[in-house]
């Protein structure tokens, strides 16, 4: 089981380290910035990880994209697309997007 710092850093092995970071807006109200989109249907949706500290926010953000539905796929800045397999992110070919994005079509 990982702890939420290994996974933080997962996080910035897929969206690139000088792409990541933990942000606070205010005391108690933490957010995951970094540059990864959810696609599979044809667009890219953003979403992050929100918390009351930088724990909670990063484990709400490793459940939005570790746990994607089957049609879905993380993207990160340089386009490339993957899914975690339980243990590593695990890159998806363009016939394999496209053929996700044609069946949920």
């Amino acid at each position: 089981m990982m702890d939420w710092q290994q996974k933080f850093a997962a996080i910035q092995a897929f969206a690139g380290s000088y792409e990541t970071s933990l942000q606070m807006r205010k005391p108690g109200d933490w957010y995951v910035s970094c540059g990864m989109s959810i696609g599979g249907d044809g667009m890219l949706s953003g979403s992050y990880g929100n918390g009351t500290t930088p724990e909670t926010a990063v484990e709400d953000h490793w459940e939005i994209y570790s746990n994607l539905p089957f049609d879905r796929y993380a993207v990160n800045r340089d386009n490339l697309r993957a899914r975690w397999n339980g243990f590593m992110w695990e890159t998806i070919s363009e016939e394999i997007a496209r053929a996700m994005q044609e069946k949920a079509a």
